[in-house]
């Protein structure tokens, strides 16, 4: 077992909220997320964080590609495509949460670098997948929809 994702998960549990807070006033520079009500900034924020801390845990008995997926990743992507964000914005926003767990484990003493830090990069670039993995479908079938509606047209003219 490794002491310091053990000490990362439970710095994510007891500090959710400041990490939320310090998050949020990080994102709001973002263009997109400036002008977002707080319950649609956060939306899904406490949630992801919980399952953050879990899939630390979980880490250390499975492969990464073996954690679960983040339900809070989808559910926040789903809002995001719905508002218009494009990947880029995504991944911003994702990067900026990294930024502030490590800025938060370095404040507290946690070592976040060699195989701690891999892993937290692993599971957000996961989150990171699940997120995109949802507007490329979505996109695709809207896609799809439209150029079978074009086909129908075509041959009922």
């Amino acid at each position: 077992m490794n002491e310091n994702l053990n000490r990362l998960s439970t710095l994510i549990q007891q500090r959710q909220k400041e990490i939320s807070d310090r998050w949020k006033a990080t994102a709001r520079k973002l263009p997109r997320t400036e002008r977002l009500d707080e319950p649609l900034l956060l939306d899904h924020m406490p949630q992801m964080l919980r399952e953050l801390s879990e899939a630390l845990t979980d880490a250390q008995t499975h492969s990464v590609l073996e954690v679960r997926a983040h339900y809070s990743a989808k559910e926040h992507g789903a809002i995001r495509f719905q508002l218009g964000f494009d990947v880029e914005e995504v991944v911003a926003e994702f990067g900026l949460l990294r930024d502030v767990i490590q800025e938060f484990a370095e404040e507290s003493g946690v070592n976040i670098s060699g195989e701690v830090n891999r892993t937290v990069n692993r599971i957000i670039d996961k989150a990171i997948a699940v997120r995109w993995k949802l507007m490329f479908d979505s996109k695709l079938k809207r896609s799809s929809a439209s150029a079978k509606s074009i086909f129908r047209l075509s041959f009922t003219t």
